[in-house]
């Protein structure tokens, strides 16, 4: 037992190095990501699973791993959902609200986290527009189409928007800690996402390999749109707002609307409100766009396997690997004259005031589609005169208007 005049106080030093030393941990295990993804690059450009400009043919057998998935790739891609999902499980949220994105006290991380993210999503999904003529980021179309080839067809593209529905069930499920990717920390639910686009790579090479080919119906479509939930579904957690890093028509509506009130504000005279949110949904459109010039860029010499690229990104974004701005973290709000106030921000609940609800209508937009296909063949586009109609009611008011009741007050 020492003497008590041998004892100390714990010392601020000791705990920065403490901090210092997870900081390097997670560092460590990001860069190994990185690493193991590169490596998986190379090997895929060794066994010339890229290019076509092959001079001698050469007919080599498949391995028996490669035959396995090739002659299985559904119940491969099941298996992959599976344990990617119970991988997503072992997540532990530390999320604590951090007020409306332009209040951030952490924006310019916050905006640089958004734009690599939705690089990352739009370079997956440009690759499989090109390589498969699919599109697996976003829904809107597919339940289109779903809609208007019901009969002929349509079960493709359902298959997709269930496997993006079913990414997004396991962020929901396993309580996905939506601020970790913007502030640095492991997010177990992104690498889970990484995981899904090593997977939907390795289905595609052992079918092309094994002579199988790759079209719109091919199953490692599944794992990419998977992916993309996963991805979608941690991002739109974020306790400042909902952020969509897969697809955009919400945010050039909202940047859209911002514009037009702050070109309002200017004409009028009135007090102008922040450009900064417009510009979190501006160039995180730009970012999206040029993950798709990045795919064209890449697929010619490398096919699809080039989604190694955008999975190498994710995985260092899951790792930490990527500086995020974790002290900025429950410290406050950025004020109107660029300070920083240490006020708490409450979670926005069901029973506040400011909680609104928010529905896309998948169902309603797919039923859309079906009433399309069947006006189309005797009225052509003019068919699009009865949705008019429908919209001319709707601004008139003519629909009954339904008031929810106000919940109890506990």
């Amino acid at each position: 037992v020492l003497p008590k005049f041998w004892t100390f106080p714990p010392s601020p030093v000791l705990f920065a190095m403490a901090a210092m030393s997870m900081s390097i941990r997670r560092r460590v295990r990001a860069t190994l990501l990185l690493a193991l993804g590169v490596c998986a690059l190379l090997s895929f450009q060794a066994h010339q699973a890229f290019g076509s400009a092959t001079v001698v043919e050469v007919k080599e057998e498949p391995s028996t791993m490669v035959k396995i998935v090739a002659g299985h790739p559904l119940l491969v891609c099941f298996l992959v959902m599976v344990l990617t999902g119970a991988f997503a499980c072992t997540e532990v949220s530390q999320a604590t609200p951090a007020g409306p994105p332009e209040k951030r006290a952490d924006y310019n991380t916050f905006l640089m986290m958004q734009n690599i993210l939705c690089f990352a999503s739009g370079y997956v999904n440009a690759l499989t527009i090109i390589d498969m003529g699919m599109t697996v980021s976003h829904q809107t179309g597919n339940t289109s189409h779903t809609g208007r080839l019901i009969m002929n067809g349509g079960a493709a593209f359902f298959h997709l928007m269930a496997a993006f529905a079913a990414g997004s069930f396991v962020a929901g499920y396993s309580k996905s800690d939506g601020e970790a990717v913007y502030q640095g920390r492991y997010s177990p639910n992104m690498l889970a996402s990484t995981f899904c686009v090593l997977g939907g790579c390795l289905v595609h090479y052992c079918k092309a390999a094994d002579g199988a080919g790759n079209d719109s119906h091919s199953e490692s479509l599944l794992l990419f749109a998977f992916s993309q939930g996963i991805q979608n579904g941690v991002t739109r957690r974020c306790t400042s707002c909902p952020i969509c890093t897969t697809h955009f028509t919400g945010y050039l509506t909202d940047f859209g609307v911002g514009l037009g009130a702050w070109a309002r504000a200017q004409v009028s005279g009135e007090p102008s409100p922040t450009l900064l949110k417009v510009l979190l949904f501006g160039s995180g459109t730009f970012f999206f766009g040029l993950g798709g010039v990045a795919a064209k860029e890449t697929h010619g010499p490398y096919g699809i396997q080039a989604a190694l690229i955008p999975a190498a990104i994710m995985a260092a974004v899951a790792g930490g690997a990527v500086p995020g701005d974790q002290a900025a973290e429950g410290q406050g709000v950025r004020a109107p004259d660029g300070r920083f106030s240490p006020r708490v921000q409450t979670r926005v609940t069901r029973s506040s005031p400011d909680f609104k609800i928010r529905s896309h209508g998948p169902e309603c937009l797919s039923l859309g589609g079906v009433a399309a296909k069947e006006t189309h063949g005797p009225y052509g586009i003019q068919a699009a005169l009865i949705p008019a109609a429908i919209m001319a009611a709707v601004a008139g008011g003519l629909f009954p208007v339904i008031k929810m009741p106000k919940p109890a007050k506990a």
